[in-house]
C-alpha cells in the first residue's frame, strides 16, 4: 500500500485520463458513473473551468484542506512514464491519490464540500447508497496509506485537519454496500498507475480487524485458502515468482485464468505459441488455471513476492 521502492505518485492533471479509464461507465464507454448522484455523464462533460452545471469533476473523497495535501501536484498532466516514488510520510501525494478520487457531479461536489460522511453528509436525498460502501474503503485506505490520517467516531468539525469521521458510519457503510465487479476494476486499473491496491477491496474481512471489532485479533490469510488446490498440480514454475512464470511445455493454444484465493477473477488471457507468461501481480496467493485443447483445466497455487 505504500512501499517507498514501488508505489508511484503522479500529478493531479493525470487525474482526470485515469478517471476517464477507471471511473467508465460499463454500458456506455463514452460515459463516467458519477458517485453520489448514481448516474452517468459524457466524458466529454468534464469541467476545465466556469460553471459546474451539467459538468463533471475530480472528487476528494478525502477533502484536501482537511487532508493537508491541498495544490500538492501539478495540475499539468505530464502522463503514465512520469512519477514519483511515494512512501507513507508524503502525504502530499494524497493530493492525486487516484484510491480516493471519483468522477462527481460538480454541483453535487460542491454542495458535500468539506463534510465528514454519516449525519452530516448522507449524499442527494433518495440515493440507493450505492457509493457508501466505496467511500468507506477509500477512507480506511487513506487513514492506513498516509502516516497522520485517522478515522474517527462522530461527526467532526469540517475544519478538522488530517481526521475524518464518522467511523461507526463507514463500518456500517461498509456492511451495507459490499465491493464489487465496478470497484475491483477500478483497483486493477489504479494498480497500473500507482503500482498500489486498496486492500479493503481485494480483502474487506480486513475492516474489522483494523476499524472494527477485531482490532485486538491476528488476521490469517491463510485461512482462506482452499487446502485441496495444493493437490492439484499444474507445471509452473517458479514458485513463489515475481513478472513472469514459466510452463515446462509450449501451449500451442489455451487460455489462462488467474483468481484471488477467494476465487474473483483477475485477468484472462489467450495463449499462443508461448512456454512463459508475463505480469504485475501484485504480492499474494493466486490459483492459476490452464486451459488447452489437449489438456483438461488445470489449476495451481502460487505465490507471488
Amino acid at each position: 500500500i505504500a512501499d517507498s521502492t514501488k508505489v508511484r505518485s503522479h500529478v493531479y492533471g493525470d487525474v482526470f485520463d485515469i478517471l476517464l479509464a477507471a471511473d467508465h461507465n460499463p454500458k456506455n464507454n463514452n460515459q463516467v458513473c458519477l458517485m453520489y448522484v448514481e448516474a452517468p455523464r459524457a466524458k466529454l462533460d468534464v469541467q476545465n473551468t466556469g460553471s459546474g452545471t451539467g459538468k463533471w469533476n475530480r472528487e476528494h473523497i478525502w477533502p484536501q484542506s482537511r487532508g493537508g495535501f491541498a495544490n500538492g501536484t501539478s495540475d499539468t498532466s505530464d502522463g503514465f512514464n512520469n512519477y514519483i516514488l511515494s512512501s507513507a510520510n508524503q502525504i502530499l501525494h494524497g493530493h492525486s491519490d487516484v484510491h480516493h478520487l471519483r468522477a462527481e457531479d460538480a454541483l453535487e461536489n460542491s454542495f458535500r464540500n468539506n463534510r465528514d460522511f454519516g449525519q452530516d453528509y448522507n449524499g442527494p436525498a433518495n440515493n440507493l447508497g450505492s457509493w457508501k460502501g466505496d467511500v468507506a474503503r477509500s477512507l480506511f485506505y487513506m487513514a492506513v496509506r498516509y502516516n497522520g490520517l485517522s478515522l474517527e467516531k462522530g461527526n467532526l468539525d469540517d475544519t478538522t485537519k488530517l481526521k475524518m469521521g464518522d467511523l461507526d458510519s463507514l463500518l456500517k457503510w461498509h456492511l451495507s454496500d459490499p465491493r464489487d465487479d465496478f470497484e475491483m476494476n477500478r483497483n486493477n486499473y489504479i494498480y497500473t498507475w500507482q503500482i498500489n491496491r486498496n486492500p479493503f477491496i481485494d480483502l474487506p474481512e480486513l475492516v474489522a480487524y483494523i476499524f472494527g471489532d477485531k482490532v485486538n485479533d491476528t488476521f490469517f490469510l491463510t485461512t482462506a485458502i482452499d487446502k485441496s488446490i495444493k493437490d492439484r498440480k499444474l507445471s509452473i514454475y517458479p514458485n513463489p515468482n515475481q513478472n513472469k512464470f514459466y510452463f515446462d511445455a509450449k501451449v500451442i493454444k489455451g487460455k489462462i485464468s488467474i483468481y484471488y484465493i477467494d476465487g474473483r477473477l483477475v485477468l484472462e488471457e489467450l495463449l499462443k505459441n508461448t512456454n512463459s507468461f508475463e505480469h504485475q501481480l501484485p504480492k499474494g496467493m493466486y490459483i492459476i488455471e490452464l486451459e488447452t485443447e489437449s489438456t483438461p483445466t488445470q489449476q495451481q497455487l502460487i505465490e507471488v513476492n
